[in-house]
């Protein structure tokens, strides 16, 4: 809270609000821009309901106990748009029922272009890294956005559709279906590439409390970190529809952030092309120390929250829907991807439906936590952990159905902690790592770098669809991983009747090891153990389909030796319950049961401790599971949830029990 500021109000539905007022209850300002020049250190700009269609640009920054705080009266109705109403002639498109076109004048637009110049005209800028021609406009009507259509025959096709020329100066739109012409509607077209960012980089201790932001029309961060004279050109900025600009020790709680054309919200340092008149560069070790949390954020082109070096931050209690709506396939989308993200904590948060991953941390994560999370539905990989040496933790997580990809997924990352999540019908593996480039071997000194110290356990894997764990084998770019004490049940599900159970993969690094080289060490394995041949997979098939069963899995790694893999059968049955229907997973009401403790209770796990290698806030190790009960003591269960009782248990998984680390 800020401490012996001034109240500046902003309320345009007083009959004495004024841009040229005082800003006080008596006498408002008009638009929260108006304040933005004035507020400084322990100030709040108390900001009334209404439509706000500006950018808000800070002009200072806080200080530490004093921040400049931007808070909405009444939370949720105060809305900052990035787009305006459309308010010129509409001419209908002959022979094309429904569909209507209207010019774009230059004054429509005044958001500034690099120069600093205003008449940034998202409608003539192409969106990166998309097929077809598309650009950074978005087109609503009625509060619903239509769908950017390339070509005049799927727009003549398509009612809710609409199309740009190559210059940007008309529209097209093809009205939805049963209504009436754009006299009858309500459109708003997007003219600003932001919401809510400083025009200067690097202020800090500013909190944005309350509001509603939308319709922002911004540009996917591809190739950010490029070097604007290097030969791949200089990228796009990470810019948000609320942005930090390369700041430090900002609070972002209670909003809603939807609609972005491409990002949510950048937390980190921007990269090195500035979009605002190239203003000097924050050095990355200056950026970060945010809290964003209790925000949803949903519905945006690409991401939710982007940052690279946003340090030393905590992103918590947030929810992140249908982000990537766009279905950008290029890296930098996902509910939350960061680079760099030295210390940071994500605890607590809801992803789902999202067409991206749901958290990716690449490049560097030393010190990072990724706990208590929810992800549910969303495409690719839930928990994404790329590039680095750690240490980093992920644990307690719920990861279900995820599309297209394993629940936690690790590549070129090594020190990675792996413990207590469940990972539930994911369509890949439950828990998948490898080596797969050689960019972490430093000097090159193949043993600093790869998949190595990746320690997984305590984890509950069910019927994920190839299989529990995909581990690559101790080689030059992979070694010292331990997996060990997990809870692996297949057949939970009818559909698994008659089909193999128990499957793992040891992997080939992405052929950076020769698979003949795992199936002479599996020849060698099964032969030292006396393995009689119907117990044996074909090993000149095997590299075609390489799975191992628990016993094989065990005998070439060593790995899962105090395991339990209990096999649910039709006929097993625990109190009264059909076993195949002994766990049930609600992806839209969010919550799993047990229909009997016994499949979760049936083994014990050593508690994890971290304290060796462990820095920052990973000190300790696992601390409390998902309902927030203290992790402590013996007989630890594997899993997120450590106090069953027994027989039925029902968990509610959203929202995620709060709690409270000081």
């Amino acid at each position: 809270m800020a401490d012996s500021g001034r109240v500046y109000v902003v309320n345009p539905a007083h009959p004495k609000a004024d841009d040229g007022a005082d800003g006080t209850e008596a006498a408002p300002f008009r638009t929260i821009s108006a304040a933005a020049p004035v507020a400084g250190p322990g100030d709040i700009v108390r900001v009334f309901p209404g439509v706000y269609r500006e950018r808000v640009s800070p002009a200072r920054g806080g200080e530490e106990g004093r921040p400049v705080v931007y808070e909405a009266a009444e939370f949720g109705k105060a809305i900052i748009k990035g787009s305006d109403v459309y308010a010129g002639d509409w001419r209908p498109l002959e022979g094309a029922p429904g569909v209507f076109a209207a010019t774009l004048d230059r004054s429509m637009f005044t958001d500034l272009l690099p120069t600093g110049e205003p008449g940034y005209n998202p409608f003539a800028v192409e969106a990166a890294r998309l097929a077809g021609r598309k650009t950074l406009g978005q087109v609503f009507v009625d509060g619903t956005l239509l769908t950017e259509v390339d070509s005049e025959e799927n727009l003549r096709r398509t009612p809710a559709t609409w199309m740009t020329n190559e210059s940007g100066t008309e529209i097209r739109v093809h009205f939805p279906r049963f209504s009436a012409g754009p006299e009858a509607h309500t459109v708003e077209i997007t003219c600003r590439m932001r919401c809510f960012a400083p025009h200067e980089r690097g202020l800090g201790h500013v909190t944005v409390r309350g509001f509603v932001m939308e319709h922002a029309g911004n540009q996917f961060p591809s190739g950010f970190y490029n070097d604007p004279k290097g030969p791949y050109g200089p990228g796009h900025s990470q810019a948000g529809a609320l942005g930090c600009r390369s700041g430090h020790h900002w609070t972002i709680e209670h909003n809603v952030i939807r609609w972005a054309g491409a990002v949510g919200i950048d937390c980190g340092s921007e990269g090195r092309l500035d979009l605002e008149g190239d203003r000097p560069r924050v050095p990355r070790e200056q950026v970060g120390w945010h809290t964003i949390r209790y925000n949803v954020i949903s519905d945006n082109g690409a991401a939710g929250i982007v940052g690279a070096g946003a340090q030393e931050s905590f992103i918590g209690y947030n929810v992140f829907e249908r982000n990537n709506y766009r279905a950008w396939g290029a890296p930098e989308m996902g509910g939350i991807k960061l680079h760099f993200c030295v210390n940071t904590l994500i605890e607590g948060n809801f992803f789902r439906d999202n067409d991206c991953f749901g958290i990716w941390l690449d490049n560097t994560y030393r010190g990072a936590r990724v706990t208590r999370n929810v992800l549910i539905g969303n495409q690719r990989e839930g928990i994404f952990i790329e590039l680095g040496h750690g240490p980093c933790m992920v644990d307690n997580n719920v990861v279900a159905y995820t599309r297209a990809g394993s629940g936690i997924y690790c590549h070129d990352a090594a020190g990675v902690h792996i413990h207590h999540n469940l990972c539930f019908a994911n369509s890949h593996f439950g828990i998948h790592a490898r080596t797969v480039t050689e960019r972490q071997f430093r000097g090159g000194d193949r043993s600093k770098g790869g998949t190595r110290n990746v320690h997984v356990r305590n984890n509950v894997l069910i019927d994920n669809y190839r299989g529990h764990i995909c581990l690559p084998p101790e080689s030059d770019v992979s070694g010292s991983n331990v997996c060990d004490y997990n809870l692996l049940i297949n057949g939970v599900h009818p559909h698994w009747e008659g089909l193999g159970t128990h499957k793992f993969v040891v992997n080939n690094n992405d052929n950076m090891t020769d698979r003949a080289e795992i199936v002479e060490a599996l020849r060698k394995a099964l032969d030292a153990a006396e393995v009689p041949a119907e117990r044996r997979p074909n090993l000149d098939l095997w590299p075609k389909m390489p799975y191992l069963d628990l016993e094989q899995w065990r005998l070439l790694t060593g790995f899962d030796t105090h395991s339990v893999a209990p096999v649910v059968a039709k006929e097993e049955r625990i109190d009264g319950a059909v076993a195949q229907g002994s766990v049930c997973f609600g992806a839209s009401g969010a919550f799993v049961e047990f229909k009997s403790d016994d499949l979760v209770t049936r083994m014990k796990c050593p508690r994890v401790d971290l304290h060796d290698d462990a820095v920052g806030q990973l000190a300790g190790g696992v601390d409390v599971d998902l309902a927030g009960d203290r992790i402590e003591g013996e007989g630890i269960l594997p899993g997120p949830f450590q106090h069953l009782r027994p027989g039925y248990n029902h968990f509610v998984l959203h929202p995620v029990v709060e709690v409270d680390r000081d």
